[in-house]
């Protein structure tokens, strides 16, 4: 929309600065997380399908972390009150969905991969979050990991399915059925 190139590298440049101004900035840059995502509909070709995936996948996993976060296994300072999460992981959660029509691409067509690779890497970014005083987990860190492993292994399927479902690019023999 704002003639840049929108590629695969500019996706992942553009979700690891989100992830880094939610992570070490928190709430004090809400309102730059917010632009971030807004940027990135502005620039992708089809924001269309885009906000669909980033809705629909985006809000499965808020509520995921919500619930997880309702059952003790994060703790957040300051405490998010009234939600169950703050804005920022919220906003995490926006812009990794963000990545599924992208440079997420190369896992679709390989969802077996995908899966156990984000299976695996999603609790280590959690634990990176715990590292940079984000968060604090609720278990000992071991069992969070595992748990965050566990919803994450069920989640990848849900979310590579939902985003066949809206991608107009990709050809639809190659995704998953």
């Amino acid at each position: 929309m704002l003639g840049i190139k929108y590629n695969n590298l500019v996706n992942i440049v553009w979700y690891q600065a989100l992830w880094f101004t939610a992570i070490l900035g928190q709430e004090r840059y809400e309102w730059l997380l917010a632009l971030l995502l807004i940027l990135h509909l502005l620039l992708v070709p089809q924001w269309r399908d885009d906000l669909k995936v980033i809705v629909t996948c985006g809000g499965i996993g808020i509520l995921t972390d919500s619930l997880l976060a309702k059952f003790g296994l994060y703790i957040f300072d300051p405490n998010p009150a009234p939600l169950p999460i703050p804005f920022w992981l919220m906003s995490i959660w926006l812009g990794f969905a963000g990545t599924f029509l992208h440079s997420f691409t190369f896992f679709m067509t390989r969802p077996i991969i995908g899966t156990f690779v984000i299976g695996i890497a999603a609790p280590f970014s959690y634990l990176a979050g715990v590292r940079f005083e984000a968060v604090s987990f609720g278990p000992e860190t071991i069992l969070a990991m595992a748990i965050i492993g566990a919803a994450w292994l069920i989640m990848m399927p849900i979310f590579m399915q939902i985003s066949s479902l809206f991608r107009t690019q990709l050809n639809p023999k190659k995704l998953i059925k």
